[in-house]
């Protein structure tokens, strides 16, 4: 516990020394600070002002504040969540934290550690945020959690999910305890696995690790998805009846950028479209740009897409709202085994494009753990995507962002 303070009109070194202070003075004890803290939870500090009068002239007064909070945890005892721990929300545990604070000795004082408990971000079922920017939505809980994981669904299968925190927990236990949105959590920290889920519809589960001390407060959360055994086998078949690549070669390169119009409405809307008149695409094999807001290209905004080559195949580019290519995965366009369109832009009705490139695509996020569903005839998703892992990274290594590079 530290306490830090600052005098007003009595703060010079003579008032002080005649109070037998100076400036490094703690101005209360610490069983004092701990007492005051207490009282006025939840709180990460307290502020307390205090009106002071010099003992010998009494028309000399100041004030006093106070400052207290503990060395370095997040809250009573110096336990915090790691949710709340800005920027990189990391659990973490510090047996000494030598804050050296006004009015702190963290070492043998009989003060308790300063601990950050949540979920590990070295444990290899973890999987932390990797797809940026955030993106928000109307749904706080998914705009707050930063964690992910991907299983594939067992009879009678369990997930320990004190297995996925950080070591730092364990003095802590009997006080924690964990909630699911979807499946059930047993007395064992468990999440019990209900029913095989359909394909590319996983039980997805919001998990939250909870402090009961304080009111149940939420130190952690994450996103559990429990994938079909379908999705699994048919994910690992794809990738066998796709051994190579050589068929992306005569594919066209795209355009490193496109031009873009900013206009303002009467109504002050500012409104950013393609300049398509500014394109020369005769000779291209590439359609017009088009307006693009799917979460399954993340933050992209504008997509081309390629006429077919010779054995149907095409070629997809993302552009950011910029104007400028985007060339890194979930938000970059990728090579298609089956082009989506004709040469005249004209959707093709019996394609094998839904099947060979974009269900792939969608099992791959799911099993690397994204909390997402197919929305809008598998164009779009419920949420944001969080993670690329190593599913994800398997799709791309098939379905190439530029596997002929760019136009010069």
């Amino acid at each position: 516990m530290r306490n830090g303070h600052t005098y007003g009109d009595i703060a010079d070194p003579a008032t002080l020394g005649k109070g037998g202070m100076d400036p490094a003075t703690p101005v209360i004890t610490r069983e004092q600070a701990w007492t005051v803290f207490n009282a006025r939870q939840p709180a990460f500090q307290v502020t307390v002002t205090q009106t002071l009068a010099n003992a010998t002239w009494s028309a000399i007064y100041g004030r006093a504040i106070f400052n207290i909070q503990p060395c370095g945890g997040g809250g009573v005892h110096g336990v915090g969540g790691a949710q709340d721990r800005i920027p990189g929300h990391t659990p973490a545990y510090f047996a000494n934290t030598g804050c050296m604070g006004i009015g702190c000795g963290c070492e043998n004082t009989g003060i308790p550690p300063a601990v950050w408990i949540g979920f590990d971000h070295g444990n290899p079922t973890n999987k932390t945020r990797s797809i940026w920017p955030r993106i928000p939505t109307s749904d706080n809980d998914a705009n707050t959690t930063e964690h992910c994981a991907g299983v594939v669904w067992e009879a009678g299968g369990k997930l320990d999910l004190f297995s996925l925190l950080h070591p730092g927990y364990l003095e802590f236990k009997d006080d924690l305890y964990f909630t699911s949105s979807k499946l059930s959590v047993n007395s064992d920290g468990e999440l019990e696995f209900g029913k095989d889920p359909k394909d590319m519809e996983p039980d997805i589960c919001l998990v939250k690790l909870r402090y009961r001390p304080r009111n149940d407060e939420v130190f952690d959360k994450i996103w559990i998805v429990v994938n079909s055994t379908v999705t699994w086998a048919i994910f690992n078949q794809w990738l066998a009846e796709n051994p190579d690549i050589n068929w992306t070669a005569g594919l066209p390169a795209p355009f490193p950028s496109i031009p873009l119009t900013i206009s303002t409405s009467w109504f002050g809307t500012v409104s950013t479209n393609v300049n398509v008149s500014a394109m020369n695409l005769t000779g291209t094999l590439w359609h017009p740009p088009e307006n693009k807001n799917s979460f399954m290209h993340h933050d992209a905004r504008f997509e081309m897409r390629s006429h077919p080559i010779t054995g149907g195949h095409g070629h997809q580019a993302m552009y950011d709202g910029q104007g400028n290519l985007i060339t890194a995965p979930i938000a970059a366009g990728t090579a298609d085994l089956w082009a989506p369109y004709s040469s005249w832009n004209i959707p093709y009705p019996d394609t094998d494009h839904l099947k060979q490139d974009v269900q792939p695509f969608i099992r791959a996020l799911q099993l690397d753990g994204n909390p997402v569903l197919p929305t809008n005839v598998n164009r779009n998703f419920n949420r944001p995507c969080i993670y690329m892992g190593g599913y994800t990274g398997n799709y791309i290594e098939k379905r190439p962002v530029l596997p002929t590079g760019v136009r010069p």
